[in-house]
Parts: C-alpha cells; structure tokens; sequence
C-alpha cells in the first residue's frame, strides 16, 4: 500500500529537527495504522526516512563540520580545514524540511509541533560542536573547550571583562600604604591618654598643679576621640582594598575559567593580579609592623615618664624629711599623743550609764591635720574600750553617745565629740560593721565588748593649742545623747 500524503507530511514536520522522538514515531504510526497502512510498512518508511534526513543538512544546522569536526563560519559553503562541503542537497523520500512546503493540521500535528518545541530546547544543552551536554553555570563545553557565547551585551564579554580586571589593578598600584608618621597621627588620642596617665599618676603624689592639667589632657581625649570616629583608620581602608583585590582576583578567576578559558590574555592579566596581590600582602606585614611600633610606643611612653619620676623625685624618707622641714609645727602637733584615764575610775561611763556598760581602759588622745598649711586640726580619742554589763539596755534605740575631757581637777573641757561610726574588726582587719549598730545590739542583747574612737566636732585652728590640752586634760567619760 502507498503511503498516504498525510503520513508523508507528518513525517516531514517531525523530521525538520532531524529527530525522531518516541512520541513523534508512536503518533505517525497510530495515524497510519488508522488510515490502513500495515504495522510493517510505517516502520520501514519511517527508519528510511529518518536516514535519508540525517544525510541531508543546511550550513544552518550545523555546529561543526560533519568531516573533521571543527566549527566552521556560516559564510563558507564548505569546511576550511578540511575542504567537506558544508551543505547536503541528496534527494530522499522526505521532502527539504522548510515550514512553507507543506500543509499539515490536526492533534497529531499539534503533537509533533510541540515534540518540535521540546527538542530546540533539549537541544540549547548542547554543545553545538561536539553535541555534548554541559552544565547550565559553564559557557565553555567540558568536552571540546567550545565557547558557547561570549555574553557581547554584558560585562562578562571578553573585552569588557580585561578592561575591568585591568581598572582592578590600577586602583591596586595606586593603593595607600600607611606610614608609621599615618599611623601615629590617626592613634594620636592614645598620645592623650598616656598623657592623662602620667599626670594623674603625678597628682597622686600631691602635685596639685597636675590634677588641673591631666582633667585638661582629659578634655582634649574626648574631643580627638569624637573626631576619631568620624574618619576611617588608614590601616583599616588598606586592608578593605587588599580583601577587595581578594575578592575580584576569585571573582575573575572563576568568570574566565567558565567562559573563556582558552583565552591567553586574561590569563596572563590574572597572573599580573595576583602579582600585585602578592605585592600588597607584603605591604599588609609592613603596616602591621608599624602598627604594633606606634601602639608599644604610646604604651611604654608614660612608663617611661613615671620610671623617670621616680628615680629623680625624692625617696619617701626624703620627702618625709622635706616635709618635716617645710611644716615642722604641723609634724609636731600630729605626733602629739596623751593616754587618759577613765571617769570614774574604772567605770568611764556617766551614771545613768553605769547599769548597762563600762569603759574600764585608757584610751588614746591624738590630733588630726585637717590642713596643714592654715594649722587646722581635730582631736580623737583612739581605741575606747565599751563592755556590756549584762543587763539588757532597752532605751538603745534613741540613744548616742557622746564624751567628755576632765583635767586631773575634773574641770571639763567644752569640745563636743562624738562616736567615729565606722568600726574594723581587730580580728580580721575588715571593715564589717558600723560601729553605732554593732553597739546598738550589743547593749541590747546585754552582752559582748567593741573598741571605739570619738571624733571632736569642733577644729583647732593653732598650732599651740594642742599641745597645751595634751599636757592639761587627763580623765574621759561616756555620755548618752539623745537624738
């Protein structure tokens, strides 16, 4: 039986790819089968068919040349390396496949339309040299270097991608490099700091005219520091070029190996990059290096100064001696001591005191320098003595106490004091307790003994007075005091 036009035309539309897919012969002979033509003879038309298409071809359709394999330009009608003509014009049983040349219509024609479709598609994974797949994130075919396209409207075109790796290492040559005079003029707040150090550390020894400069040095500190934070370390805008340059030589490296990578020029500039990359890692260590240099040197100056202060300030016996010498009246009031006696005898405490604790020891009458240039002085009577009696004393709550200085001729002398209410435990040198509430409870739980000092509340403003109550007054006695 004679193959019907309608086959024929079928045929022809599947075959314009010059492919045959299983669903293309699957919808020609279910077609073929309807209209009588017998399973064997479809087959045998189809497989002549598909041989005699595959012998006939356009300069178009080809990627490469049937005969050596290289790709040819579309100008030539026949190979330049090897002289096959490029153009097959054989007759065959399936007409040339060109859309105009044939009428076909129906589902099966829609079907194959679309298998058409589907194989262009199949067929852009290719490589249109050696027919090869290659992966979607490559240009360049893994199997026979083929370029695919060379991106001509972006920046990835050959041309476009040298210029830009040539601007890269421009800006690379002309990166900063930090000296160290940079580098100590950005880190000069640290100069300000040690500063601050080395006079704050003098005022500690008394030299009043440093605590005004260091609280100067200070200001000048904060005011550098603010500044600071508004401009960018050198140091730190060499290292963002260096990470960049890192950055873009990768970037590059990877463009030019999926695109071009038979391109000998962007390989020889990628070579020059990594040069001056190399180059920069060196000036990286070098800036380092001064870095490290300004930061010892703004560390080790202040100790410098004070290493400097103290071999030739004065030793502590000479300054002592200095002082001696500038205020002698001062050092010999303050080394006044007078031991007295307790008010009654062996009792200490006034009357209405006497149920509840005693003051059975001598105490210690001192005198404090409260300015040692006007001769200004407070009394202290040092480590009092205070036992409970046991019996409880529940008026505690709204009582003070208070003490009072007797000459040997129980003349009073007018200077209040009252309880220095800070007490450190003897036993451990710690600073635990009040002494007003250490006292407080031990009264009312009636048991337990505390030392205590009284401070006078009244200054002496001379330098004779003291010594002239030391050598008159001679009891003390304990006094409540209502709050």
């Amino acid at each position: 039986m004679a193959i019907p036009k309608k086959i024929i035309n079928l045929t022809t539309l599947a075959l314009q790819d010059r492919v045959l897919t299983f669903r293309e012969r699957e919808t020609i002979v279910a077609e073929a089968l309807e209209m009588g033509v017998s399973q064997e003879e479809i087959d045998v038309y189809l497989t002549n068919a598909l041989n005699k298409r595959l012998q006939s071809y356009t300069k178009e359709e080809l990627g490469s040349c049937p005969g050596c394999g290289h790709g040819v330009p579309l100008i030539a009608d026949q190979c330049p390396y090897c002289g096959t003509m490029l153009q097959s014009n054989e007759n065959n049983a399936v007409p040339p496949p060109y859309p105009g040349s044939f009428n076909v219509s129906g589902k099966a024609a829609q079907i194959i339309n679309q298998e058409n479709i589907n194989t262009e598609q199949e067929k852009k994974k290719n490589c249109p040299k050696c027919g090869a797949p290659y992966p979607l994130v490559s240009n360049i075919c893994s199997h026979c270097g083929y370029v695919l396209h060379e991106q001509r409207s972006s920046d990835l075109n050959i041309k476009n991608l040298i210029d830009n790796i040539n601007n890269s290492i421009s800006k690379l040559e002309h990166c900063p490099n930090p000296t160290l005079f940079q580098i100590f003029g950005y880190n000069k707040n640290l100069l300000f700091i040690s500063l601050c150090f080395v006079f704050g550390y003098l005022a500690g020894y008394g030299e009043r005219g440093y605590t005004g400069l260091c609280f100067v040095f200070f200001m000048i500190f904060l005011y550098v520091t603010w500044k600071k934070f508004k401009t960018e370390s050198p140091v730190t805008i060499a290292d963002e070029t260096f990470f960049y340059a890192l950055n873009y030589h990768a970037m590059y490296s990877r463009q030019v190996d999926t695109l071009y990578g038979d391109n000998q020029e962007a390989k020889n500039l990628l070579d020059k990059y990594q040069g001056v990359i190399n180059g920069l890692e060196q000036q990286r260590k070098t800036t380092r290096n001064n870095q490290f240099i300004s930061l010892a040197c703004f560390v080790v100056s202040p100790l410098i100064f004070v290493l400097l202060h103290l071999l030739l300030s004065s030793s502590p016996k000479e300054a002592y001696q200095k002082a001696m010498d500038k205020y002698p009246a001062v050092f010999e009031v303050s080394a006044i001591q007078k031991s007295l006696h307790p008010y009654p005898e062996k009792m200490g405490v006034s009357p209405d005191l006497q149920v509840y604790m005693r003051a059975t020891d001598d105490a210690n009458l001192t005198f404090d320098v409260v300015d040692d240039i006007k001769g200004f002085y407070t009394m202290r009577i040092n480590q009092v003595k205070i036992s409970s009696t046991g019996k409880e004393f529940d008026g505690m709550d709204t009582c003070q106490f208070s003490v009072a200085i007797w000459d040997k001729n129980e003349n009073a002398f007018q200077y209040p004091f009252l309880m220095f209410d800070y007490y450190i435990d003897r036993t451990t040198t710690k600073p635990d307790y009040y002494t007003g509430r250490f006292v407080k409870n031990m009264l009312k739980e009636g048991k337990g003994e505390i030392y205590v000092d009284f401070i006078c509340l009244d200054t002496i403003r001379s330098n004779n007075l003291p010594k002239i109550i030391a050598d008159s007054v001679y009891y003390y006695t304990i006094y409540p005091k209502k709050r």
